[in-house]
C-alpha cells in the first residue's frame, strides 16, 4: 500500500511550476464559492489511496453527521494520478491525507503544505518477507531484491535496519513496482517489501499468508507520524475558521474510531458504499484491521491528532542527513529545514 514516490525531475518540476502559478493567482481555496450566508461550507479532501482504515475517522465523521454539525459539506477526492500533496499545494483540494516523510520531502522542494493533525501517534509500517522465504532478520536483506515504491526514504531506512541488525555491510537490489505490497512477494521476484502492519499485514493474516514483519523502530529508525492530515499555508492564513471546524468534526470521527473499533469499521464500510469500494475483501478483515489501528489513534495522548516537535525532527533529520531532502532543482539541502514549520496543532479542538 506504500504509494509510489517515483517522479521524474521533469514531471516534478512541472508540478511545482503549476503549483506556483496557482498559488500566486488563486484568491481562495477549493471551498465552494457559491455558498450563501448560513449555507454549508464545501471543502475537498484528497485521499492517499483506496479507502482503508487509515481513513475510518473521516468516514465515521461523515456517517455520524459530525461535519454537518460544523456546517460543512466534505467532498472526498479519490486517489488518482496527481498526488494529494500537489492537489493541496495547487488549491485543487483543501485538505489531504499524507505522511510525515512526504511533508518533509515536498516542503523541501517548495510545496507550501503543513500537517495539521497526526492521524496515528506512531509509525506502524514494517519491512515484510514471506515466512517461507527463510529471511528472519533485517541483516538478511543484504543482496536481496526489494519491491520499491520509489520512496526517497527507502535506502536510509533499509541501510539502518541492516546495520543495526549486525550486517557487516549494507546493500540490496531495488526494483520500482506499481504496487509495492504483499502481492509483490507472491510473484516470487521480490524478497521483501515495505508495508503497513495494520492494513496489508492484517489482510495477509486473514488470507492465510504468513509473513515475517520487522518494525522500523525495533532497528533504530526514528519514530514518525504516519499518516497525517495536511492543508496549505494559504488555507491556514486565509481560512483558519474552516480549518478549525474541519478538524473539530474529524477529531470526533477519529476519537470515536479509537474508542469503538468494530462499530467504526462498520460505519466506514457503509459510508464508503460497501466493501467492494474499500481495500478489504470482507467486513471481517476491515474490522480486524480497525482493531489494530484504533490502538494507535490516541495511544497515550489525551487528544487525537496532537503532534510534537521531537517527532517532527527525528525522521526528517535522518532524511536531511542522507540527502533525501532535495530542493526544487533536485539538489540536496545544504542546511537543515525548519522542522517546526512542517506542522501545527493550533487548530485542534481543546480537550
Amino acid at each position: 500500500m506504500k504509494k509510489s514516490f517515483f517522479r521524474s525531475i521533469a514531471v516534478r518540476l512541472l508540478m511545482l511550476s503549476t503549483a506556483s502559478l496557482l498559488l500566486f493567482s488563486a484568491c481562495g481555496p477549493a471551498t465552494s464559492t457559491t455558498s450563501t450566508p448560513g449555507s454549508p461550507t464545501t471543502v475537498k479532501l484528497a485521499l492517499d489511496w483506496i479507502p482503508n482504515t487509515n481513513h475510518t475517522g473521516i468516514y465515521t465523521a461523515l456517517a455520524n453527521g459530525y461535519y454537518k454539525q460544523q456546517n460543512m459539506n466534505v467532498q472526498l477526492l479519490p486517489y488518482g494520478s496527481v498526488y494529494p500533496e500537489t492537489l493541496v499545494a495547487t488549491g485543487q483540494a483543501d485538505f489531504a491525507i499524507s505522511f510525515e516523510e512526504s511533508v518533509a520531502i515536498d516542503r523541501a522542494q517548495g510545496l507550501p503544505i503543513v500537517s495539521i493533525a497526526a492521524i496515528m501517534q506512531h509509525d506502524t509500517s514494517a519491512m515484510a518477507t514471506l515466512a517461507s522465504s527463510g529471511i528472519t532478520r533485517p541483516a538478511q536483506f543484504v543482496g536481496k531484491t526489494f519491491a520499491s515504491s520509489g520512496d526517497p526514504a527507502e535506502q536510509a531506512v533499509i541501510d539502518i535496519m541492516e546495520a543495526n541488525d549486525g550486517a557487516a555491510s549494507v546493500g540490496y537490489n531495488s526494483v520500482v513496482v506499481n504496487n509495492a505490497d504483499v502481492s509483490s512477494l507472491l510473484t516470487g521476484h521480490f524478497n521483501f517489501v515495505w508495508i503497513y502492519q495494520g492494513v496489508e499485514g492484517i489482510m495477509a493474516k486473514d488470507a492465510g499468508i504468513k509473513l515475517n514483519m520487522f518494525s522500523l523502530q525495533d532497528y533504530g529508525v526514528p519514530d514518525f507520524y504516519s499518516p497525517v492530515l495536511i492543508t496549505s499555508e494559504q488555507m491556514i492564513k486565509n481560512h483558519p475558521d474552516i480549518v478549525r471546524r474541519f478538524l473539530a468534526a474529524t477529531s470526533e470521527g477519529y476519537t470515536y474510531a479509537a474508542q469503538h473499533p468494530a462499530q467504526s469499521a462498520d460505519l466506514f464500510v457503509k459510508a464508503a458504499g460497501g466493501i467492494n469500494n474499500t481495500e478489504f475483501a470482507s467486513v471481517q478483515v476491515a474490522e480486524d484491521s480497525q482493531k489494530f489501528q484504533s490502538q494507535y489513534l490516541l495511544d497515550n495522548s489525551k487528544c487525537w491528532g496532537t503532534q510534537t516537535l521531537s517527532m517532527w525532527t527525528g525522521f526528517p533529520t535522518l532524511l536531511y542527513r542522507v540527502g533525501a531532502l532535495t530542493d526544487a532543482n533536485n539538489k540536496p539541502l545544504t542546511s537543515p529545514p525548519d522542522y517546526a514549520a512542517m506542522f501545527t496543532d493550533q487548530f485542534l479542538p481543546h480537550c
